[in-house]
């Protein structure tokens, strides 16, 4: 079974909420050389673990690639507030949001503009949406502290927990 140690919950929100993604079909998809796409790892939230003595993959495809810039100035100025946010609640209010992320990361706003309309809901979309986070247990005003306090993980705090993922997606762990 595929694994993947991290050295704290804010690489695990990192590399599941938005990197695993990001190397199949975003920001690397049509990168040089080809194969991108290929899905590199389908880890699941129990697949990856928290161990800052023990940090490396097990199990991954050996065809995948392993140097990626994860703290890249491009990648960070499209998802880095996003991931902010979601660490941010995670350490505000770990209860109810690390359930949340685990399920369904895209349930917590990840913009701005999403952020307005989740808290001001004016389409059925956003008014379904916000009744689902509610009812998870995530209200308007726990999202309203965790802008209020996004310098308390700062992007440069971003940046380095981006540099520790990339140490421990290069590191392959013998079984």
């Amino acid at each position: 079974m595929a694994s993947l140690t991290v050295s704290n919950i804010e690489q695990k929100i990192i590399f599941m909420c938005e990197m695993q993604g990001q190397l199949s079909d975003g920001y690397w998809e049509n990168a040089t050389p080809s194969d991108h796409w290929k899905v590199w790892c389908n880890l699941k939230w129990n697949d990856v673990n928290i161990d800052p003595n023990n940090i490396g993959t097990i199990g991954i495809e050996p065809w995948a690639r392993r140097r990626y810039n994860f703290s890249s100035k491009m990648l960070m100025e499209v998802v880095g507030y996003r991931i902010r946010i979601k660490v941010i609640l995670a350490r505000m209010f770990p209860e109810v949001v690390l359930p949340i992320l685990e399920k369904d990361h895209w349930l917590i706003p990840d913009c701005d503009g999403d952020v307005n309309d989740y808290l001001n809901p004016m389409h059925d979309y956003y008014i379904k949406k916000l009744k689902t986070m509610i009812e998870a247990g995530l209200t308007p005003d726990m999202i309203k502290q965790a802008i209020a306090n996004i310098e308390g993980y700062s992007i440069t705090d971003l940046r380095r927990d981006c540099k520790g993922l990339k140490l421990a997606i290069k590191t392959i762990i013998q079984r």
